[in-house]
């Protein structure tokens, strides 16, 4: 009986082994086929791993970004979740799981996988100024400053940061700073369409 069990052991980890080797020779065809755009075939591949390889953390990942990409919120946020879950260290997991409970006005849940983000890689622009965003809907503007500037400190020309920093200045009513904010917005990315939109807020605030 040890034997045939033991037989079996063998035989199951052999095919597991195969199954992991086929699972990332299509893991790399979608990555392939995401960057040529041929995102149907993308998901195709993602979905195929996955039923053969449950586990597949790449594969699970890429399909929840897949559907926050095509507004499939609820998909995502199950893919994302199952993402987190096989491999709890990935920051990027954590802040795209974020962004999907932000869009979908979690602010809470959004708020703990950001700062989960943020703790994983904390010189990240993007973690910071996301978690940033969605401090400002919690009714934190203040702190999402205090997030926004630091991600400009660790890069000096993100248009989003400084954008980001120039909404919440101005939900404070700090008028000059928020056009400021925006300015610098433009400077690097010129047709920035919220920083537009925020600085023409800010030019009629001024006036008044």
């Amino acid at each position: 009986m040890q034997s045939s069990a033991g037989a079996r052991a063998f035989q199951n980890a052999r095919l597991q082994k195969k199954l992991r080797k086929q699972a990332d020779a299509l893991m790399s065809a979608a990555v392939q086929a995401l960057g040529q755009g041929r995102y149907a075939e993308v998901e195709t591949l993602c979905r195929r791993i996955l039923t053969e390889v449950p586990d597949h953390f790449d594969a699970a990942h890429l399909l929840g970004l897949r559907a926050y990409d095509g507004g499939r919120l609820d998909e995502a946020q199950q893919l994302l979740e199952r993402a987190t879950v096989l491999d709890p260290r990935s920051p990027d997991a954590h802040g795209n799981l974020g962004a999907v409970y932000f869009t979908l006005q979690k602010f809470q849940d959004a708020r703990a996988c950001q700062e989960k983000a943020i703790a994983l890689k904390p010189n990240s622009p993007i973690a910071l100024t996301n978690l940033g965003n969605t401090l400002l809907h919690m009714g934190l503007a203040e702190q999402a400053i205090e997030l926004h500037e630091r991600a400009i400190r660790l890069k000096p020309d993100y248009a989003d940061a400084f954008c980001n920093r120039g909404m919440a200045e101005l939900i404070e009513g700090q008028f000059q700073r928020a056009k400021e904010s925006f300015d610098r917005a433009l400077a690097f990315q010129p047709r920035h369409a919220e920083a537009i939109a925020g600085k023409g807020m800010v030019c009629i605030e001024l006036r008044h």
